[in-house]
């Protein structure tokens, strides 16, 4: 993706991440840490108009002059129509955590900051589109995030916007963890919307660990895999799933699909597994000619292995589900 006229590079540009147009595959934009290599205040996007074949660097992420790694974290999404980029970031400088927007994401105009706040880890960006019905044509934008702002350790958060495409949108912060925690969830908080309305998240619910971060010997010895659901596009706050009581769980929001995993979270990885920051893997995808039909992917260590990419497949909307692999 580094352009040939820039090829001597030598960034470490970690934790790339890739958005297709729904309504015209031939676009993509990928982000990474990666520096603006024309400085100023902006960090770049990787963009292709032709299917990946060629790219080339767009500066149009806000960033701070000077800065070394262009962004922190970042992710992006189209809306269903194509006709917007959204997106998460962590500012270079600042660490706060900034919704943006862009009409023009192949254009030289920076995008829209939305909304800006601190202490807040992992966006995850989510966009789609109304199709029909009273709010036909409204973008609906999810971020998931990691929220160390929120009340009792609970921080897996969903920030939804149910109108982005305003001048001045409204976000909520929807806080999906209804469980205690060990002082802070997983950092990875994975949304995804149906056209019908149905939005599911997943993330990882930690219970306990051993070892220290900063001294790269973290484990997160008890997890739980849970996903929430939302009916109504997010307006509920993602609390349309819900555990039976005992024996078959507990009454609570949000459905603990596997309990009591566990796998290494490292900061710097091992001369092993290379540089890249290990700490387990989620994602969640929803089928999208059925909202019922949802897949699950998570990461754990088993027996004789570093980390395990376990599958699940639920038909009735994440109530059950069984192993693919």
């Amino acid at each position: 993706m580094i352009p040939n006229s820039l090829s001597g590079e030598t960034n470490q540009d970690s934790e790339p991440h890739l958005t297709v147009n729904p309504a015209n595959a031939s676009q993509i934009i990928g982000t990474a840490f990666s520096p603006n290599p024309g400085g100023g205040n902006r960090a770049p996007v990787y963009a292709s108009t032709d299917g990946g074949n060629t790219w080339r660097v767009n500066g149009i992420v806000p960033s701070t002059p000077g800065s070394t790694i262009g962004t922190g974290d970042i992710t992006t999404c189209f809306n269903r129509k194509g006709t917007t980029l959204y997106g998460g970031i962590l500012r270079a400088g600042t660490g706060n955590l900034e919704f943006l927007r862009t009409t023009s994401p192949f254009g030289a105009t920076a995008m829209t900051v939305l909304k800006s706040r601190p202490s807040a880890d992992q966006p995850f960006t989510h966009a789609t589109t109304v199709p029909g019905g009273v709010d036909a044509g409204k973008d609906r934008v999810y971020i998931g995030n990691n929220d160390f702002a929120a009340p009792a350790g609970k921080t897996e958060t969903v920030d939804t916007s149910l109108n982005a495409g305003v001048a001045a949108p409204f976000f909520t912060a929807n806080r999906i963890e209804k469980r205690t925690t060990l002082g802070q969830d997983g950092p990875q908080s994975r949304p995804v919307a149906h056209a019908d309305g149905t939005v599911y998240a997943a993330f990882y619910r930690w219970r306990a660990s051993t070892g220290s971060f900063p001294g790269n010997t973290l484990v997160i010895t008890s997890a739980d895999v849970v996903v929430v659901r939302d009916d109504k596009g997010g307006a509920l706050g993602f609390t349309s799933l819900v555990e039976p009581p005992p024996a078959a769980g507990d009454g609570a929001v949000g459905k603990r699909v596997v309990q009591g995993v566990s796998f290494p979270f490292m900061r710097n990885g091992t001369p092993a597994t290379g540089q890249q920051r290990i700490g387990g893997t989620i994602s969640i995808a929803v089928d999208p000619t059925n909202s019922s039909i949802v897949y699950l992917a998570w990461g754990d260590s088993q027996p004789g292995s570093f980390l395990t990419i376990h599958v699940r497949r639920s038909t009735d909307r994440a109530r059950r589900g069984r192993r693919i692999c």
